[in-house]
């Protein structure tokens, strides 16, 4: 394939690759910030009712406190009664036996665990308080809908060009967010922060696969994703030192600007102009390449091997692809072929699996005893292993064995972790048994999330990929939706999320054998290519004259 070929003569790991895997992983590492972000500007940092005036004492500890009787709550009381507080009512107490309760319409007061939060800024409290997710919730939706329509942009205008208008209305809108005084205009603009964060992010993965030859794409494709985790414990860091919301969000949109500014100098994806047609310019980052690689063209054309293949293309191959297309012929193209319509509908499904698995175990952090800060710290060192091992595991062996076998020790994990006891029969503590299922389902869910982004990458042509992948992600985002219903839902039916966490992740292990293994495969241009069968003989013509097969 003539692509991958070209991205061999670059050589496999030079300063052009490294300078685009930093450039490139930066801008994904800062998009887990807007991600987790609620976890700090949504917290409810304790909130009691303010008790009516002339009342003294310690509201904080929500104790009966005594209050000269001038309001006529009630009809028949003496000189004094008594109100005790909490965190949704007011309890007036008479000394005729009559008591009394009411809402909190003096206000709340809040604890001082941060300076300020969405919740104690728009008193998101009491019979308000499931508006903090769903600012979260519509968040999502956002990023739904501009995985599939940004990456569309993408595809038909160029990677370099989506990033950089993306990055500055998204840091524009982000330093907006903090000045808002309103509930449904902060709601309103963290769903075209979403909406922008979504692109963003894919679109960087994605160059980042296109930036490799298909023998290394593996480990830069994978670690990638060690930039994700450190993103989350750098949030970790940043809401520890800054506990306003409003300093916060200013503080993680600022760096979109900065980015911007070495992105211009980012050439664009050498197989989206390949296979865009625009062959002069994909020459010219080439020779730009080579350059920063010190190769020489005289070097490479004596060493490049001469090759030829003999590829069976099925009656049902795709028709030449239209060098522009509407968006809607776009995406009905990933349904037109038995093939890919396969491809398409299990990649979303193993998309929705791992959100929902992977966000449902995350919501459940703050549930764990201990540091807010250390918590959410410690949810991403987690992923750091996870994604290590999970490189050199998915190079060895491939990438669907190691994602089946993934998604069924999450199964299996998480199903242990719910019939694990607190302890034993004469009193043995066994939480420590329980963490460890805990963090093994984490571990499980983040390899698998790691591969199936690098498989989706790799299992679509070109001329889709980024729409396939942004579809894919649109669903992803159901996931994320679902999973704190689920959890709340788990106050009800405590099973619901192990039955539907665990079943999931099982089906979608037995799912992937239906998927070709694509591991130092090159990536396919057209939708025909993918008919080609994926491990074929490949007759090469060594510089000796010399005949070798590559399997």
């Amino acid at each position: 394939m003539d692509v991958d070929t070209k991205l061999e003569s670059l050589g496999k790991c030079g300063c052009y690759q490294a300078l685009l895997f930093v450039s490139l992983s930066l801008i994904y590492l800062r998009g887990a910030w807007h991600v987790f972000i609620p976890v700090f500007i949504a917290a409810d940092p304790g909130h009691t009712c303010n008790l009516p005036p002339k009342i003294s004492g310690n509201i904080n500890d929500s104790y009966i406190i005594p209050y000269s009787n001038n309001s006529g709550l009630f009809d028949n009381a003496s000189d004094s009664y008594l109100a005790k507080a909490s965190a949704c009512s007011v309890t007036y107490y008479s000394d005729t036996g009559d008591n009394m309760s009411r809402s909190c319409d003096h206000g709340w007061k809040y604890g001082d665990q941060f300076d300020s939060t969405i919740v104690t800024q728009f008193n998101l409290v009491c019979d308000d308080d499931y508006k903090a997710e769903l600012s979260t919730t519509i968040y999502m939706i956002g990023t739904a809908i501009g995985a599939v329509s940004l990456t569309y942009f993408s595809d038909k205008f160029g990677r370099k060009k989506l990033l950089i208008v993306c990055l500055i209305l998204q840091g524009t809108i982000g330093v907006g967010v903090a000045f808002v005084q309103s509930y449904i205009i902060f709601t309103s603009l963290r769903f075209f922060i979403g909406f922008l964060n979504m692109g963003i992010g894919l679109t960087a993965f994605v160059m980042i696969t296109e930036a490799y030859p298909a023998s290394v794409r593996t480990i830069p494709s994978v670690a990638v994703q060690v930039f994700w985790a450190i993103g989350i414990m750098f949030l970790a860091l940043f809401g520890y030192l800054v506990r306003n919301w409003s300093h916060l969000e200013i503080l993680i949109s600022v760096p979109n600007f900065l980015i911007v500014l070495y992105i211009f100098f980012i050439p664009e994806s050498i197989p989206w102009l390949m296979a865009t047609n625009n062959h002069q310019q994909a020459n010219a980052v080439i020779d730009w390449a080579m350059n920063i690689n010190k190769i020489t063209h005289q070097k490479h054309s004596h060493q490049k091997p001469f090759k030829y293949r003999v590829e069976i293309i099925p009656e049902e191959e795709e028709e030449e692809e239209e060098e522009h297309e509407s968006i809607i012929k776009s995406i009905l193209r990933l349904f037109r072929t038995k093939k890919i319509r396969l491809y398409t509908v299990v990649i979303i499904y193993l998309y929705i699996v791992n959100s929902l698995v992977y966000m449902g175990i995350s919501f459940s952090m703050p549930s764990l005893h201990g540091n807010i800060y250390l918590n959410l710290f410690l949810s991403g060192l987690v992923e750091i292993p996870a994604q290590v091992i999970c490189m050199f595991v998915i190079t060895r062996i491939g990438r669907r064995i190691p994602l089946m076998v993934f998604l069924l020790l999450c199964g299996i994990s998480t199903i242990g972790g719910a019939v694990c006891p607190v302890s034993t029969d004469n009193g043995t503590s066994l939480v420590w048994l329980k963490i460890t299922f805990f963090m093994i389902s984490k571990f499980a869910i983040t390899g698998s999330y790691s591969t199936v982004y690098l498989y989706s990458a790799e299992i679509f042509p070109t001329v889709v990929r980024n729409l396939a992948m942004g579809i894919a992600s649109g669903f992803e985002n159901l996931g994320s939706i679902c999973a704190p219903f689920i959890m709340y839902a788990s106050k009800k039916i405590p099973i619901l999320p192990v039955v539907i966490f665990s079943s999931a992740s099982i089906i979608g292990c037995f799912l992937i054998m239906l998927l070709p293994e694509t591991n130092n495969q090159p990536l396919p241009q057209t939708v025909s290519e993918t008919y080609k069968p994926r491990f074929k003989d490949v007759h090469t013509v060594n510089g000796n004259g010399q005949m070798s097969t590559e399997l």
